[in-house]
């Protein structure tokens, strides 16, 4: 038998507890007629407005991560050939992780432009995210048939290029985006990993001295480097590097002590 005070304490605590989560679930209320309300709104502003404001409205929402709400708001408007509706839903899709619907979307929206680069280059996005990376490295070839200065496209190529270990064709495309624009600094750093599995290790550094040469607190390219300097044995080179990524990017703390214990045990 509990005691009284005891009984008092708890039912203090359940009482804290009841109110907490009354509270909780009246904020989610009021955040869902919130939401409600900002969706009626937009769906309004949208069917009254010519095609530039309306774009700059959904526009504005994709920058609130407001992807649901986009989602409902265009369910049934569209217009004729609004491939621009379709581009932005596709967004939405996939960063909702909804890949498949994404292509789906932006495929009606190569019906109505099929020289836009940026349709290929954001379907091939969305199969590499499905896990159908050579189907993403054909859509991203195509971006660029379109449009041969589309520095991401390339980028992203070179990426899935790397993950088929196709590290010639990957560094031939990474060579290539850093002529077409020597501060393109995550090109270096994807260059780097290209060379390192090739056992290229001379090369691979040499690419991110040419990085931090230009961008000396890109805190990636001092990571890069402290991985291949740990690959190779060059141990208190890599302790080094993994410290310059230390005082410029705390987020990468945990990650950083982990390479550093582990390379701290073999100089023990």
């Amino acid at each position: 038998e509990l005691s009284t005070k005891t009984k008092i304490k708890l039912g203090k605590l359940y009482w804290s507890d009841y109110k907490i989560v009354k509270l909780r679930n009246e904020d989610i209320t009021i955040r869902k007629l919130d939401e409600r309300q900002e969706q009626k709104e937009a769906t309004k502003s949208i069917i009254s407005s010519e095609e530039n404001t309306s774009n700059k409205i959904l526009d504005r929402l994709l920058r609130q991560n407001k992807y649901n709400i986009i989602l409902e708001i265009t369910k049934d408007y569209k217009k004729k050939n609004d491939r621009t509706t379709s581009l932005i839903r596709a967004k939405c899709h996939g960063k909702l992780g909804n890949h498949v619907e994404a292509i789906r979307e932006l495929k009606k929206a190569a019906v109505y432009n099929k020289e836009m680069d940026i349709i290929y280059h954001e379907i091939g996005l969305n199969e590499i995210q499905l896990m159908r990376t050579n189907k993403g490295i054909e859509y991203l070839e195509r971006s660029l048939l379109i449009n041969s200065e589309n520095k991401e496209a390339r980028y992203e190529l070179s990426k899935a290029l790397v993950r088929t270990k196709d590290y010639a064709a990957a560094e031939d495309n990474l060579r290539l985006l850093i002529r077409q624009d020597k501060n393109y600094f995550k090109g270096y750093v994807e260059l780097a990993k290209s060379l390192m599995n090739c056992n290229l290790y001379g090369e691979a550094i040499q690419s991110l001295i040419s990085c931090l040469d230009k961008a000396p607190t890109y805190s990636e390219a001092w990571m890069m480097m402290g991985i291949i300097n740990e690959r190779i044995g060059n141990y208190k080179e890599a302790i080094y590097n993994y410290r310059q990524v230390l005082s410029i990017n705390h987020r990468n703390i945990f990650a950083i002590i982990i390479a550093q214990a582990d390379t701290f045990l073999r100089l023990l």
